[in-house]
């Protein structure tokens, strides 16, 4: 008995959110520096591969960083292929957890900002209703949210033209 409320009680502490795991923080950082710095792309891809997060983090966030690392190849092929690879990636993490707003941020992101010829941009609209309405029912304070409204805001013509001007 005793052994069963001693792993009772760990596990009520070893349940901490990957959400504010101290990694994933860091990632989450990086990622935003990223968006603006070319530099930091490699980087981010490496950091992103080697965390110890949970795995569809690392999947969502490892394809959004492959994603912003296709701008920094060189041949076409090696930027469709990074960009590819990357897409699939936040979709799979997508698919596995669809509730996860920090999931379709990313997406949201990525679509946002990609090409128009690479046809990406199907769940543009969406993403940015479900993450909006997230944040209103949120208290959530973590780096990400604060990105997307700054993002949205530095954005506001843009978004009113793609999106806001097609609901």
């Amino acid at each position: 008995m005793r052994i069963i409320l001693s792993i009772l009680f760990m596990s009520l502490f070893a349940g901490t959110s990957y959400a504010t795991h101290p990694e994933l923080v860091q990632i989450r950082s990086t990622f935003v520096a990223a968006t603006q710095d070319l530099s930091v792309r490699e980087a981010l891809v490496e950091e992103v591969a080697e965390a110890e997060i949970e795995e569809l983090y690392r999947m969502a966030y490892l394809g959004a960083s492959k994603t912003l690392l296709a701008e920094c190849g060189y041949s076409p092929w090696t930027k469709w292929s990074h960009f590819h690879d990357g897409k699939d990636m936040i979709e799979e993490a997508i698919s596995k957890a669809p509730e996860n707003a920090e999931f379709r941020y990313l997406r949201f992101l990525i679509q946002f900002n990609a090409p128009s010829f690479l046809d990406y941009d199907d769940d543009l609209i969406e993403d940015y209703l479900f993450v909006k309405k997230h944040l209103k029912s949120s208290t959530s304070d973590e780096e990400w949210t604060t990105y997307f409204e700054s993002f949205c805001q530095k954005n506001a013509d843009a978004i009113e033209n793609r999106i806001i001007a097609k609901i």
